[in-house]
């Protein structure tokens, strides 16, 4: 990550910027007597971004409604390295005392949508996650971030969140889930402050000494954000009791880390294939259309792609 990412002008700042910008737009809906949905904060949050940071390209009304309501993302630093995210938004409801993020949504009355977001990451072999628009401070009183403490620096950042959809299915199992979910999401900003410095260890997994030294060095760019990732799944796979799998899978072709681990535990993936795959040596070429502002050719799940740059 270049030292300009970490200054004030850089990704970090942007996205704290915009996530700033969609609690401003809520609060000023809903003094109107309207909450936004999550299209419109979406759309609200890529407009607040600079652009010499943040490209996106949304497609039209029409299509959207053709292809579906995921958000591709991707992360791309100096290296040429790049991460491939793919992003489906909510928004926190309130009923009375009840909170909920609409999670376990059945898509035509049958599956889950959240299958659907996780068998879509696996057509375009990317991890998922869930950008949650939880309102300003006041609208989500009572929600405490897993930091948190007096005079909480974390909360107050909590307006658009971020945390990996393997976590977010694994905490549906619990009726406290929206409380689960919410206190291990982080801010979007983030994803993208700093090095990424807390070594991850799976006791009993065979790892090549270049993902070993990936887990366990800090990690700058597109390989802190994929650990940042990580981090939070692995933390849910180390709470469970099951048998650790020995055997290995295969992540993309083009991947940095061709051949990993494919042990799951109770997870709906084997994780470190899931967040890896993302990983990529070099962008893909929809990536470099985006930049050069080059037509793109929608794809058949998304309403639309993202480009950071860090």
């Amino acid at each position: 990550m270049s030292p300009d990412s970490m200054s004030v002008n850089g990704p970090t700042e942007v996205l704290r910027r915009a996530r700033t910008a969609v609690d401003d737009h809520w609060i000023l809906r809903a003094s109107q007597g309207h909450l936004p949905n999550e299209h419109e904060l979406t759309g609200h949050l890529l407009a607040a971004c600079d652009p010499r940071f943040v490209r996106y390209a949304q497609f039209t009304v029409r299509e959207e409604r053709q292809l579906g309501s995921d958000w591709l993302w991707w992360f791309l630093d100096a290296s040429g390295e790049c991460l491939g995210l793919l992003i489906q938004a909510k928004r926190l409801h309130r009923n009375r005392a009840d909170w909920t993020f609409g999670l376990n949504y059945r898509s035509g009355g049958e599956e889950r949508q959240i299958d659907l977001l996780l068998d879509a990451a696996d057509l375009l072999d990317v991890p998922a996650a869930y950008l949650f628009y939880c309102g300003p401070p006041e609208y989500r009183a009572g929600l405490e971030c897993a930091d948190h403490r007096d005079e909480c620096d974390r909360c107050p950042r909590m307006g658009a969140s971020i945390l990996d959809a393997l976590t977010v299915e694994y905490e549906l199992r619990w009726d406290d889930h929206v409380e689960r979910v919410y206190a291990k999401s982080a801010p979007l900003e983030d994803l993208l402050a700093g090095p990424a410095g807390r070594a991850i260890w799976f006791q009993g997994l065979d790892l090549n000494p270049d993902l070993r030294e990936f887990l366990v060095a800090p990690q700058t760019g597109v390989r802190a954000v994929a650990r940042r990732l990580l981090e939070v799944v692995a933390l849910a796979r180390m709470g469970q009791f099951s048998a650790t799998v020995l055997d290995r899978v295969a992540t993309s072709s083009d991947a940095v880390f061709e051949d990993v681990p494919a042990d799951r535990g109770h997870l709906a993936r084997p994780y470190l294939q899931f967040v890896l795959r993302g990983l990529r040596r070099e962008p893909p070429s929809i990536v470099e259309a985006l930049l050069a502002d080059d037509e793109i050719q929608p794809h058949a799940s998304l309403a639309g792609m993202v480009v950071v740059t860090l």
